[in-house]
């Protein structure tokens, strides 16, 4: 089980924190059971239903299906229903619910969402799932766990991660979808659901996972927070080292950018060589995304001619379609296209927000901030400054985790 510590006893009363990160297309949850003379232990549900116990097993994909407008599956049993060929199912649906002030590529089409299904449908459904998944683990794996789970279920905190664009219109949508779920009711919503900024989570898990040495006083450093759909820029100085006291140097930046963008470019990238060919076939073409997604998109750095994509058999050739043997082949000049329809928009939004604050170091976070190319991409952009880029890695616990443990911290205050 995953588990983090904090370092002080706990001596309040005996509560209940549940921290739930939606993302784009994944989704994690942790929680921390508070027990008066106790150190605080937060714990990530890193077994959900269908998957296999792996690195990702903290993260469960954030897609819901339907038949007829019920509800059908959540999680991976949604991704089996889409590549079964059921189209009822509403995936990257955080995008529905992002204001329009948050600009993105005009040629990227919004998937739609199912018949009769709304947003705050979607959320609800996700939600309910994501709590009801999150209780079953907990009464599974902790001792007497079904009488402190009824004990506290009322009066437990929900705290949800939002995007930095995300203000009060969004936050009214995500609010009411949890009411509707059960998790909360209107009598209590305003006291046990509240938010957090995901770039104020992704630098309370940046500082207290990352060696400090670098950071002294007036250090002037920037999270940038890459996930499926958006990036978070935030401009921090250091005030005091130790004990550690940071400020927001400037209001933070956020844009739709990120990893999903970079999908949708392959997608149809694969789609135009395919079409009218034997191979152009929506099942076909999921598999060889699915193999983009888990194999070829987290390393590729741009240093190599061609890369591959493995999706069928030995029988699978087509010379003129650059397919041999069941791996297709994609040159350069081809990924990097797709990759910069992210990394562009990354890299202007981060020009923008450190103009006139130059940090001395960029921290990069998040799903899409693991990709070498982006990191790559940064450092060239930023070297000339003299600005040291930062990997700091193990984002699929970063949101949901340190939304624990800060609130673990308040707690303890």
């Amino acid at each position: 089980m995953s588990s983090l510590y904090s370092l002080q006893e706990y001596t309040g009363e005996e509560d209940f924190i549940i921290a739930m990160d939606i993302g784009t297309t994944q989704s994690a949850v942790s929680f921390v059971h508070l027990v008066p003379g106790t150190t605080p232990q937060c714990k990530m549900v890193n077994h959900w239903p269908g998957q296999a116990q792996s690195r990702n097993a903290a993260k469960v994909p954030s897609a819901v299906s339907y038949r007829a407008g019920v509800l059908r599956n959540c999680g991976e049993a949604a991704i089996q229903d889409l590549e079964a060929g059921n189209l009822d199912v509403a995936q990257w649906f955080k995008l529905h619910i992002h204001p329009l002030t948050m600009a993105r590529p005009s040629s990227f089409v919004i998937p739609a969402l199912p018949p009769g299904v709304s947003i705050e449908r979607a959320y609800m459904d996700m939600m309910k799932y994501l709590m009801n998944i999150t209780q079953r683990f907990f009464e599974r794996t902790t001792p007497d766990g079904n009488r402190i789970w009824t004990k506290l279920r009322d009066r437990m905190t929900i705290v949800l991660t939002t995007p930095n664009g995300w203000e009060d219109q969004e936050q009214a949508i995500i609010r009411t979808a949890a009411v509707r779920a059960g998790i909360v009711n209107w009598e209590n919503v305003w006291q046990r659901l509240c938010f957090m900024a995901e770039a104020e989570a992704a630098v309370h898990y940046a500082l207290k996972y990352y060696p400090q040495d670098w950071l002294e006083r007036d250090t002037v450093f920037s999270v940038v927070d890459a996930g499926g759909s958006t990036v978070d820029i935030t401009v921090y100085r250091c005030v005091l080292a130790q004990p550690l006291s940071i400020t927001e140097v400037c209001p933070g930046e956020c844009a739709q950018a990120g990893g999903i963008f970079v999908n949708r470019e392959v997608e149809r990238l694969l789609s135009e060589r395919l079409q009218g060919s034997p191979y152009d076939d929506p099942v076909i073409i999921r598999d060889m995304l699915d193999f983009f997604e888990r194999k070829l998109k987290p390393v590729f750095d741009g240093n190599q001619s061609e890369y591959h994509i493995r999706f069928g058999g030995s029988t699978d050739t087509d010379e003129s379609l650059r397919i041999s043997k069941g791996i297709i082949t994609l040159s350069l000049q081809e990924l990097k296209v797709a990759f910069d329809k992210a990394v562009n928009p990354i890299i202007a939004c981060c020009t923008n927000a450190l103009k006139g604050h130059m940090p001395k170091y960029i921290l990069l976070i998040g799903g899409f901030g693991e990709s070498p190319y982006l990191r790559q991409a940064l450092e060239g952009s930023f070297r000339g400054a003299g600005v040291r880029v930062i990997g700091v890695g193990d984002y699929s616990r970063k949101a949901a985790a340190c939304v624990c443990l800060q609130l673990i911290d308040a707690h303890l205050e």
